[in-house]
């Protein structure tokens, strides 16, 4: 019996046509008398039992499956009534411990995998499967006598499917402070701050011309304002003086545009989060966020629009968090990607 460790996506989980619920053995020596037993089993709906055996080895009272060994009940029509039936029957006669129910679900493999029993795959799943699901399964190519059997396949494991991704949180460093700067601000208050990072864009006034001596000279003057000029532009930068520059503009007829500024603050992730936020408001800095900067688990491999993606660095992935988040925490993550050809790249993660 071939092995192939192939990817999977659940295309169909129930038939129209009829059900199957899959006992796995937890113990893969079978006596006679139970697999006779079950077999004999008579419930409402049910069609057939059958006993598919991989790699079998026959002893007197006994079967053992060296690869695998289930029963398949199949009914016409499944529910929660029927699938309890089945577990009563099967707890009475093996125990709760000693075999695993499942449902049966059928999967295509990629297209650039092709040959006999590939086209659709039937394999054992979870009952809370969803069309859609992707899976890595071992696949099995079935023969007997020699001759080609079909296949089957069996979960190693599921496969996430992103960018939105679950992630458990490993490591916090530091704090992250952003916020928008729409007119005059204080940057001295901004030293009181204990940050290992400063990025510090002060709002600007744009004209798209040069603007003559006498005017520019007059601007240039006020407290607080930097004036350039570069291809024919004149750049206003200020962090105060705001009301004065549009003020002598206005007059003179001259047109501008409004930037407005940006900060952003990394500092140590046990800081005061209430002094941050006191601090910058007193700075005039509005629109203020602040997050968690630190390091998520996540898959080794997830699904991005229909393709398998490898997470480099998956077990300490750097990630921007929510300011309430601590370390243990199991949250929701949003990669950012990169496509370059065929190929997905995962560029960063976000909470959300």
């Amino acid at each position: 019996m071939a092995k192939r460790k192939k990817k999977l996506q659940v295309k169909e989980k129930r038939d129209s046509s009829r059900f199957m619920i899959y006992l796995m053995i937890a113990a893969m020596l079978f006596s006679g008398f139970y697999m006779r037993d079950i077999q004999n089993t008579s419930l409402d709906g049910l069609k057939r039992i059958t006993l598919e055996v991989g790699n079998p080895v026959f002893y007197e009272s006994a079967i053992e499956g060296r690869t695998y060994l289930l029963f398949r009940f199949t009914f016409d029509e499944l529910d929660d009534n029927r699938t309890n039936s089945v577990k009563s029957i099967l707890n009475s006669k093996l125990g709760t411990n000693n075999y695993e129910l499942f449902e049966g679900c059928m999967g295509t493999l990629p297209i650039n995998i092709s040959g006999p029993g590939t086209d659709g795959v039937y394999f054992p799943c979870g009952f809370d499967t969803g069309i859609d699901d992707y899976f890595k399964i071992f696949l099995l190519k079935k023969t007997k006598d020699g001759l080609f059997g079909g296949t089957i396949g069996f979960v190693e494991k599921k496969i996430e499917v992103g960018p939105v991704i679950d992630a458990d949180v490993v490591n916090i460093t530091n704090i992250l402070a952003r916020g928008v700067i729409e007119s005059d601000f204080y940057p001295d208050r901004l030293y009181g701050i204990n940050t290992s990072d400063m990025e510090l864009l002060s709002p600007r006034v744009l004209i798209n011309r040069t603007v003559g001596d006498e005017i520019l000279g007059e601007i240039d003057s006020l407290p607080g304002v930097d004036v350039r000029t570069e291809d024919n532009k004149t750049i206003v930068s200020f962090n105060s003086s705001h009301e004065n520059i549009t003020r002598i503009l206005e007059t003179e007829n001259i047109p501008y545009n409004l930037e407005t500024g940006y900060l952003a603050l990394t500092v140590p992730e046990n800081a005061s989060v209430s002094f941050i936020n006191y601090t910058l408001n007193e700075a005039k800095i509005s629109n203020i966020t602040l997050e968690k900067v630190g390091s998520v688990s996540l898959p080794e491999e997830i699904i991005i629009d229909g393709k398998l993606v490898t997470i480099p660095n998956n077990d300490r992935f750097d990630a921007v968090l929510k300011i309430d988040t601590e370390i243990g925490d199991r949250i929701n993550i949003s990669l950012s990607t990169l496509r370059y050809g065929d190929h997905v790249l995962i560029m960063g993660a976000e909470e959300i």
